[in-house]
């Protein structure tokens, strides 16, 4: 019966997988497309916002990263690039049970990776929307997979590409510090440096430089209440509005949050491989509450620390409540309200909500470890 179940959970996840490359448009592949197209007429894409569907607002190494893309007709590029997502969420959860050397090709892995694409809403938005977060959690995972294997060099290396694509896993450089794997942040530190000087060699100085000035303050100034912003940040703005007291309390309860992390995981710095992926994927949960702005389908990324935590219940054989607990976090995180007005003030933020439970839960798997 158990087979059966999975057997269409597995056929349902590949509908749905085929069904986001049947969509008309992916309206944030379009800033992707045309921003480097601006680059190659002269212009500033930070300025000039043609065709474009938001505020491009992603760091320079973006425009050359999808500036191959440009070659291609607008409707076969965003193809490509849906397919490039497909590809990059499926290797990353073949690169996590390859990490815990799982077998993917199981039962197991195939239905988890067909439950997402069923159920998880971050997923589904950011395929819907041709978001980026899909590489960044391809290369997130790949460089925990060459951590884990030791291959620290490479390791560094692209976690700098996730970095310079999107300022993520910024919480994973203090952690590399804690447990001096000087090696990775060696790699690090260098090719992001290299990484930035290519991008200020090949685009025009004045942007990237209008990038830091203006774009990249303003971000870190600037604030959303929108229903989609799920980190405390947009919670505290909609629960207390804009004002000093909501501003305060959103940097305390950070503070908090991230003593309170570290403190734990500098309780059991132990260099085990089992700990290691259970303090990253603490720290992916507490970098998307922390964070300015954590929209749903960054919460995506909360796939890592989720296989992560789930596997290492079973293999310690946990009590079957801490699976639940984990279940009810991902089922948190996994609603949308098309119309949020209809709920309660409080559970607008519920994605955030689900994220303090999967981190809560962390936490007490490291302290009793």
């Amino acid at each position: 019966m158990i087979r059966i179940l999975c057997a269409v959970i597995i056929f349902a996840g590949l509908f749905f997988a085929v069904k986001v490359l049947l969509l008309p448009g992916y309206p944030d592949f379009n800033i992707h497309y045309y921003a480097p197209g601006l680059v190659l007429k002269g212009l500033n894409p930070y300025v000039v916002q043609d065709r474009f569907f938001t505020q491009y607002v992603y760091p320079p190494f973006g425009l050359l990263f999808f500036l191959p893309f440009t070659f291609l007709p607008f409707l076969v590029a965003q193809k490509v690039w849906i397919v490039m997502s497909l590809m990059f969420f499926t290797a990353s959860i073949y690169l996590i049970f390859k990490t815990l050397n799982k077998k993917y090709s199981s039962l197991m892995g195939l239905t988890l990776t067909a439950w997402f694409f069923i159920f998880y809403f971050p997923l589904k938005f950011s395929l819907g929307m041709g978001q980026i977060n899909l590489l960044i959690l391809f290369l997130v995972t790949l460089s925990i997979y060459l951590l884990n294997k030791k291959q620290d060099y490479l390791s560094g290396f692209f976690l700098a590409v996730s970095f310079v694509l999107k300022f993520f896993p910024v919480l994973f450089i203090p952690y590399l510090l804690l447990i001096r794997r000087w090696k990775v942040l060696i790699s690090f530190v260098f090719s992001t440096v290299i990484l930035n000087a290519v991008t200020f060699v090949f685009l025009k100085s004045d942007i990237t430089i209008y990038f830091w000035k203006n774009i990249f303050l303003d971000l870190v100034r600037s604030s959303k209440d929108y229903y989609y912003n799920q980190s405390l940040d947009g919670s505290f703005l909609r629960m207390f509005g804009q004002n000093s007291f909501s501003s305060g309390s959103v940097l305390v309860t950070a503070l908090i949050l991230l003593l309170v992390t570290f403190a734990v995981i500098y309780k059991n710095i132990k260099e085990k491989k089992y700990l290691i992926n259970l303090h990253l994927s603490t720290l992916i949960v507490l970098s998307l509450m922390v964070n300015k702005f954590s929209w749903q389908h960054h919460f995506v990324w909360l796939v890592i620390p989720g296989l992560f935590t789930l596997f290492y219940i079973l293999k310690n054989k946990l009590s079957k409540k801490y699976l639940l607990v984990l279940l009810f976090g991902f089922l948190l995180t996994s609603l949308n309200f098309s119309d949020p007005g209809v709920v309660p003030l409080l559970f607008q933020s519920h994605v955030l909500m689900g994220a303090f439970v999967i981190w809560v839960l962390n936490l007490y798997l490291l302290y009793k470890s």
